[in-house]
């Protein structure tokens, strides 16, 4: 579980998983519901294991992102559109990293997001796939896209680090940064 703790690496690895599993996923769907539906229904089941791995990094409970859930889910069945369905999910995945998980307010956590929604819409009107394949690659540049919030806000470095992964002067130079930064009592 300690390997989980590093957001940048495991959303990346997570997203390469997740677009090889896709193109079988979609196939197994396909015979439940519409390949159309096939494909969304697909997609929400990355996004909710992408928002179950946010709601452990931020030690949220999954109560708490069941309703973005949720209502994704439902707007499979009430949508035709993947490209609609996929544009909302950018929408729900920044609900819940920023409005659910790591509420920060700010105006510079809200551009981006909008940044990254914006990128990802970009990303699928100008690359609207059209084979299971370049579905499967959407998944994982889908993941690529979303890993940058992370390289921008540095959640990681709140995350306790392994005490035998860092040497002697990296903790020396972290306790000294501690202390100093508390002050005088």
């Amino acid at each position: 579980m300690k390997r989980l703790q590093r957001p940048v690496r495991t959303t990346i690895l997570f997203g390469l998983i997740c677009g090889f599993a896709f193109g079988p996923l979609c196939f197994a769907m396909n015979y439940l519901v519409s390949w159309s539906s096939a494909i969304c229904l697909s997609f929400w089941m990355v996004v909710a294991g992408y928002a179950t791995l946010l709601s452990y990094w931020s030690k949220q409970r999954l109560q708490s992102i069941a309703f973005p859930l949720l209502f994704l889910l439902l707007t499979i069945f009430l949508m035709d559109s993947t490209v609609g369905f996929y544009i909302l999910a950018l929408i729900m995945v920044s609900w819940i990293r920023s409005g659910i998980c790591f509420k920060k307010a700010g105006w510079m956590r809200f551009a981006i997001e909008l940044l990254l929604c914006t990128l990802g819409g970009v990303l699928v009107v100008s690359f609207t796939p059209g084979s299971i394949f370049a579905w499967s690659l959407g998944v994982w540049m889908f993941f690529l896209v979303q890993s940058f919030y992370f390289v921008i806000f540095d959640i990681g470095s709140n995350v306790t680090e392994d005490y035998y992964m860092t040497g002697l002067f990296e903790r020396a130079q972290k306790r000294a940064e501690s202390i100093l930064s508390a002050g005088p009592q």
